[in-house]
């Protein structure tokens, strides 16, 4: 029960029986010493009226008139039929005398009377008449005795007057008492002080010196240290066990704060290992589609010289057309001119067949260039993952750190500068996936064009290889017989119309190639600038798990 109380309640507790004995003895002591003063002044009264009392010592003293002489005592046989005026009694003495002849019983009687400031012990004691008394105060009445007095007519055992001491009590002044007071007042005084010391020591000077202990120790990082709990209830009991809860939090903060960083540092050496990967794979695409640019500025000035030829073809089936139709003598021109188309046309169809292959290598390139876009968007979609929790890990280590206050403020700082870079890291993988899919879209339009131009050159093959068996059926006719010319020049006019034809689809198909290498430049300087992002991402990365690196160090120091 009495853990269970606050201070104020067990300090007042504690002082109240203290306060109560020492306003009994401020109370009561300094009475008792009076009473214990003025009972020895009694004592020596009565030892003095016994003396006083003793036959012989009375009977000479009031033969006499004589009366002891102490400085300390005044002693009178005070008597209402005194006959030594020294006897005569005073105000207090005749009170006495009435006292006694009412209360013949009545052996002493004794106080303490305040006399001009003074205070003056009173005693009184009885005196009867004996037989040796008889000579001086028995009867007859009025009859004189030895001595010349009248004799009062007294019998044995009859009250005759008292002896009265008055003692002055100096040694008991009103200073003095005062002085009683004040000494006994001191040392209650004293008492209480060190009852307080005890109390205060106990409920609040060893307590506070255990908080002190583990203070220190959590200042120099120790966070295993507890102040022992004495299972009190009061406000240092409290303060224990707030204290300990307090260490207890931080032990568990600097915990989440120092696995927080050990994850920040091993994510952070992930995204520089998946940016270095992305970064070479960019690369490779570069490389790829600078490859692909070649290859199509190749092709297009192959379709060029086809283009040529074809258009040169043209001109000599119309010349050959003029001179069949001039003279049959001129059918050897005609037929090396047909000679001559034929090897233009066996020209042709090589160039058509280099044409479809490497129209076939760049579609197959640029595939290769898709499935990289895919693997650098996957890459990218890692990156920003990583960076959403890099985010979400400085966002609870913020919240920690503001929970521990003051200490933790630098905690919280460190926290934010995390923050940024994982927000930094989670822009640039924004952008690296907008390249990405720039890449992506570009490369499915040049897929699609190359397919496309893989068609047109398959067609123009074919009309190639038409136009070699027409020069063949031309050779033949014109060997044959120059009878024929008329109907080889109605073939040449076919011929003719052909040859525009297929001089358009090469046409074509060089713009395609034109717009395929455009296309492929465009990508390449796309894969360069996202490598240009995934080293800015792998910079922050690295700058990130410096400062991850940093907060292990900080955190470290602390002892959990």
């Amino acid at each position: 029960m009495y853990k269970r109380l606050k201070l104020a309640p067990k300090f007042i507790l504690g002082m109240v029986p203290l306060l109560v004995v020492m306003a009994v003895a401020i109370t009561i002591l300094p009475d008792l010493f009076v009473k214990a003063a003025e009972h020895t002044k009694i004592q020596e009264s009565k030892a003095i009226a016994e003396r006083q009392a003793n036959l012989q010592t009375f009977l000479a003293k009031h033969i006499t008139g004589e009366r002891p002489e102490d400085p300390n005592f005044t002693i009178k046989y005070t008597s209402d039929k005194y006959r030594n005026a020294k006897d005569a009694p005073d105000a207090w003495e005749k009170q006495m005398l009435q006292k006694y002849v009412q209360n013949p019983k009545l052996a002493e009687f004794s106080e303490v009377l305040d006399s001009n400031g003074a205070r003056v012990l009173r005693y009184s004691k009885p005196l009867f008449i004996q037989e040796a008394c008889l000579a001086c105060h028995g009867e007859p009445k009025g009859q004189k005795d030895p001595f010349g007095h009248e004799k009062e007519g007294y019998k044995v055992g009859e009250f005759r007057g008292a002896i009265s001491v008055a003692a002055t009590m100096d040694g008991l002044s009103k200073e003095k008492v005062a002085l009683i007071n004040t000494a006994v007042t001191l040392v209650a005084l004293l008492l209480t002080v060190i009852v307080m010391y005890i109390m205060v020591q106990k409920f609040i000077g060893r307590p506070l010196e255990d908080i002190v202990v583990s203070v220190k120790g959590l200042s120099e990082g120790d966070l295993t240290t507890r102040v022992k709990d004495n299972g009190s209830a009061d406000e240092i009991g409290e303060l224990t066990a707030l204290f300990n809860q307090m260490i207890e939090n931080q032990a568990k903060m600097v915990g989440t704060v120092h696995k927080t960083a050990v994850e920040l540092a091993a994510s952070f050496e992930k995204i520089a290992t998946s940016s270095d990967h992305v970064s070479r794979a960019a690369s490779e695409v570069a490389d790829n589609i600078q490859h692909v640019a070649r290859d199509a500025s190749t092709g297009n000035e192959s379709i060029a010289d086809a283009a040529q030829m074809l258009r040169d073809l043209s001109q000599l089936i119309g010349a050959a057309k003029e001179q069949a139709l001039a003279a049959a003598e001129k059918s050897r021109l005609t037929s090396q001119a047909a000679e001559t188309g034929k090897d233009t046309i066996n020209e042709t169809v090589v160039c058509m067949d280099k044409i479809k292959h490497k129209t076939m290598e760049t579609e197959d390139h640029i595939g290769t260039l898709s499935e990289y876009s895919q693997q650098i968007g996957m890459i990218t979609d890692t990156i920003t993952s990583l960076a959403n929790q890099t985010n979400l890990l400085a966002l609870n280590a913020a919240i920690e750190a503001a929970r521990a206050g003051e200490m933790g403020r630098g905690f919280a700082v460190v926290a934010d500068e995390v923050r940024k870079l994982a927000e930094q890291s989670n822009r640039g993988a924004g952008e690296v996936a907008a390249l990405v899919r720039k890449i992506a879209e570009s490369t499915a339009a040049a897929v699609k064009a190359m397919q496309q131009s893989r068609s047109e050159v398959e067609q123009g093959a074919c009309v190639v290889n038409k136009a070699g068996d027409v020069l063949e059926d031309i050779l033949k006719a014109v060997t044959d017989t120059v009878q024929d010319v008329e109907a080889i020049a109605a073939m040449t006019d076919r011929e003719v119309d052909n040859s525009t034809r297929m001089v358009e689809v090469i046409h074509s198909l060089h713009q395609i190639i034109e717009n395929t290498a455009a296309n492929a430049e465009e990508v390449a300087a796309s894969t360069e600038e996202t490598s240009a992002a995934m080293e800015t991402i792998a910079n922050s990365a690295e700058k990130a798990n410096a400062m991850a690196e940093d907060l292990k160090k900080t955190v470290s120091r602390f002892k959990i």
